[in-house]
């Protein structure tokens, strides 16, 4: 029996918690496909009952039906909300460790997500070199065109890469970036875990960038360091790799 099932609920919300245990049931069976029989066993709850607290949430949007299939599973208003909270989530897992990488290293540290075909800079922090980028907190940018957005691309799988670099192409042909380029700073961090290259936005501008994996082993974001070339030689950025990677351990 789960903690769930010991805590005393108040009067008046027995509803509520069977809709909580039937989104939950569906997300559980989310790949094997959840009839609605299979809920209601799972659930313990009687199927008309089940039936009904469906039907309100596909009508909402929090679950969807498959009539072919008649299997249901998580519709995209949930999807949404979760994504929508992701960046709150990192932002706030991360934040004390972006402060401390830029203090170490006195240059800028940025936290980037991905958002669909792109790059997102969620959090950035400044240290006493800090150079002033144009560039921060709300800034997307194409995936693959820098370090940051390698460092999200390199974990997937290749087909799903292509796709994006398809999609892409007009950006890095504006910039003059390559996609025999790209895979090959993709290839260099799925061999060393981190990628050092310059800026094809910015010139002059180089970048250190890790991708950060939560508990589970999943990148879930990628933290950069820029500065410039100097800054950032080749002996140096092994340095802040490791300082990226200690502070962002899980």
């Amino acid at each position: 029996m789960s903690n769930r099932d010991k805590t005393k609920w108040p009067e008046g919300t027995r509803n509520v918690q069977r809709t909580l245990a039937i989104i939950r049931e569906v997300s559980r069976l989310q790949n094997k496909g959840g009839s609605l029989s299979k809920i209601a066993r799972a659930v313990n709850i009687p199927i008309p009952t089940v039936k009904r607290i469906l039907s309100v949430l596909v009508l909402e949007g929090f679950v969807t039906f498959n009539s072919k299939s008649k299997h249901y599973s998580l519709g995209y208003e949930l999807h949404k909300m979760i994504r929508e909270s992701v960046p709150v989530m990192l932002k706030e897992k991360y934040h004390n460790a972006l402060k401390e990488i830029a203090e170490i290293t006195e240059d800028t540290a940025y936290l980037v997500i991905r958002s669909d075909y792109n790059g997102l800079c969620i959090d950035e922090a400044k240290g006493s070199c800090s150079l002033g980028i144009p560039y921060g907190v709300g800034s997307l940018t194409p995936l693959g065109l820098i370090a940051s957005g390698i460092a999200l691309l390199a974990p997937m799988d290749d087909v799903k890469i292509n796709e994006i670099l398809e999609k892409n192409k007009g950006h890095y042909v504006k910039y003059k970036m390559t996609r025999e380029k790209i895979w090959r700073h993709i290839q260099t961090i799925r061999k060393s875990g981190y990628v050092r290259c310059g800026s094809h936005i910015i010139e002059g501008l180089m970048n250190v960038t890790v991708p950060v994996s939560d508990e589970s082993g999943k990148v879930v974001c990628s933290m950069v360091v820029s500065s410039t070339d100097m800054r950032l030689a080749p002996r140096r950025c092994l340095e802040i790799v490791r300082l990226i990677k200690e502070k962002t351990d899980p």
